[in-house]
């Protein structure tokens, strides 16, 4: 399969759609949390992605979701979505939804720089700067807070690791396999893992619960869809930072749902982090990235 042509500005907007569809889930999530163990709900979540991915085989037909060159790669793709899913929906019945969402919003500063060597993306001086400025304003928004220095701050970072790899290994694997055998690799690899703990702790739903919990699940499956298309049309390193717009989402649910008012702090670094966005959008158009499997051309 030819590496899918690089188009920054489709693969951005796919982003973004993708990181508010997750805030809104992830709100939803913290809510499950408050009735059902974090197991049963990552189980859920992954077995209805993979019903996605089985019920557009209709009109992709069976092979085109089954047939993957990468078999390898979608195990680790998978063992990271799951590990990042569950310690992240763990966090949200530990922490704050803003702060949850912060922390692991260090996942695109990871990515881009796993990225560098790992799939030998160029990134430019400026790049670098936008991303910093990015994260300078999550640091701004956490501020020394006294919750912030308990173990279960450990939740949501891991996740932003493993979210990382999960980003780097997905633009890998679009060099060889299109969106849906990426979607139904991973969330089988991850269905299966989370399929293991479950039943150990599995608490049966209200029949509405359990309609609520399903539906849960298939649209993060059409998130993680749109994260892997969006990855196939531009870099990690590009694409990663965006996932900071989720914050701006998760503050006005918090806000909305669970009445977690954000102070100024919030605000300037969620404003410093929109401004980052902009500004790496402007630099897809100036200089857009390569194609996965394609030589980065040099320069300055």
């Amino acid at each position: 399969m030819n590496p899918p042509a690089s188009r920054p500005l489709l693969g951005i907007a796919l982003m973004l759609l993708a990181v508010t569809m997750g805030a809104s889930l992830d709100a939803f999530a913290k809510w499950l949390t408050q009735h059902y163990p974090v197991a049963q709900i990552v189980a859920v979540r992954f077995a209805a992605q993979t019903a996605v991915a089985v019920f557009l085989a209709p009109w992709i037909g069976w092979r085109g979701v089954l047939h993957t060159g990468v078999p390898g790669l979608h195990v680790l793709r998978g063992v990271a979505m799951i590990t990042a899913s569950g310690l992240f929906v763990a966090s949200l019945s530990q922490l704050p939804l803003a702060t949850s969402v912060v922390l692991g919003q260090t996942s695109p500063l990871i990515a881009a720089a796993i990225a560098v060597p790992l799939l030998g993306e160029r990134v430019t001086l400026r790049h670098w700067l936008f991303v910093l400025a990015g994260f300078a304003g999550i640091v701004v928004v956490l501020r020394p807070a006294p919750e912030l220095f308990g173990w279960s701050v450990l939740l949501p970072l891991g996740s932003a690791v493993s979210y990382a790899v999960y980003q780097v290994a997905t633009r890998r694997a679009s060099a060889v396999d299109p969106a849906v055998p990426s979607l139904f690799y991973g969330s089988l690899v991850g269905g299966a893992l989370a399929a293991c703990v479950a039943p150990f702790v599995w608490v049966w739903p209200t029949p509405l619960h359990g309609l609520l919990m399903r539906v849960h699940g298939a649209l993060c499956g059409v998130s993680h869809f749109l994260v892997i298309r969006a990855l196939m049309l531009t870099s990690v390193s590009l694409s990663a930072p965006f996932g900071y717009a989720g914050l701006l989402w998760a503050i006005v649910l918090g806000v909305a749902i669970f009445d977690e008012r954000p102070d100024w702090t919030t605000l300037a670094g969620g404003a410093l982090i929109a401004l980052s966005g902009i500004l790496l959008a402007r630099e897809a158009v100036r200089r857009p990235p390569p194609a996965p499997g394609t030589k980065p051309e040099r320069g300055p």
